[in-house]
């Protein structure tokens, strides 16, 4: 089996948004496809190895949001005999986008434009992805996830032989040996950190970034994250207590926490979407709003 990274990142960026490609003795798999605007460089991608999107078997994806699924539609509409397999949740969306572009529109603004609006695809071409259901690719055997937290639609996939845990955002944003969560609204940083107690039950040797690349021994990936979720929860829920608005919670958390500054700085430096981490802080804020009026 051949696994290669195909740098589907936005506009003029690099090492920021991973496709994996997946070469069995059965399959052609794509795991995330990058975004809609960045689906030419998927087809370079795939031309460097010899590859059309005519001879892609499979997609898979972690969940549907514009930068892990958004060129989904423009793959299948080259194959039609693709099969792509999504989150039951996400599964009507696939069909109709109509919702999530809007919804994405409202909420990333010019980044949405950057990203691209998603299409249409035929309901034939779907397959829902049941939490713990597998699918034979010869050589080895894709196990689906249910991971919410991130979203309530969100699955992560392992290559159940080989240990290989493809994490989407439910294990956050690395780069750089750095990693932090991602946590836009609606956020549940309760069920996130259930999500990646619940990876820990798995074999997982390394763990394959969408955000961005592969991160070894796999364990101890889950473990950081687990870490930073907690970390995370914790302290921004003090700045909730003590009255602070976001933007004195954003510049609180740049300095208490080491890895939220690094990162902070490599969302300011790519050319878009710079406020990224001011953006999960917000979302970590709305949550605890939301626990605040809506008590047990």
């Amino acid at each position: 089996m051949e696994i290669k990274i195909l740098d589907v990142s936005a506009g003029n960026v690099s090492g920021d948004i991973a496709s994996y490609l997946l070469i069995t003795d059965k399959y052609c798999i794509i795991i995330e496809t990058g975004p809609s605007g960045a689906v030419k460089k998927l087809y370079q991608g795939l031309e460097e190895e010899g590859l059309t999107a005519r001879d892609i078997d499979i997609i898979v994806v972690t969940h549907i949001h514009l930068d892990h699924a958004g060129a989904s539609g423009h793959i299948v509409k080259k194959n039609r005999g693709i099969k792509l397999y999504v989150h039951p949740r996400g599964y009507p969306h696939m069909i109709d986008p109509s919702k999530l572009w809007q919804s994405s529109k409202e909420t990333l603004g010019e980044l949405a434009r950057i990203y691209g609006p998603p299409i249409p695809i035929a309901r034939g071409n779907l397959v829902r992805a049941d939490d713990g259901s597998t699918l034979d690719i010869g050589e080895d055997e894709l196990v689906f996830i249910h991971t919410p937290g991130h979203a309530s639609h969100h699955m992560t996939i392992l290559l159940r032989g080989n240990g290989f845990l493809f994490s989407g955002d439910a294990a956050g944003l690395y780069h750089d040996n750095v990693l932090v969560p991602i946590t836009p609204k609606p956020h549940n940083p309760e069920k996130a950190i259930k999500s990646l107690e619940k990876l820990l039950e798995y074999d997982v040797k390394k763990v394959f970034f969408t955000h961005y690349g592969v991160y070894a021994p796999g364990k101890d990936a889950i473990e950081y994250a687990i870490r930073k979720w907690r970390e995370w929860r914790d302290t921004i829920y003090e700045f909730y207590k003590k009255g602070y608005d976001l933007d004195r919670a954003y510049q609180e958390l740049v300095e208490v926490d080491l890895e939220a500054g690094i990162m902070d700085k490599y969302f300011k430096s790519r050319g878009y979407a710079g406020d990224e981490l001011k953006v999960s802080v917000e979302g970590m804020m709305s949550y605890f709003k939301w626990i605040e009026d809506n008590p047990r």
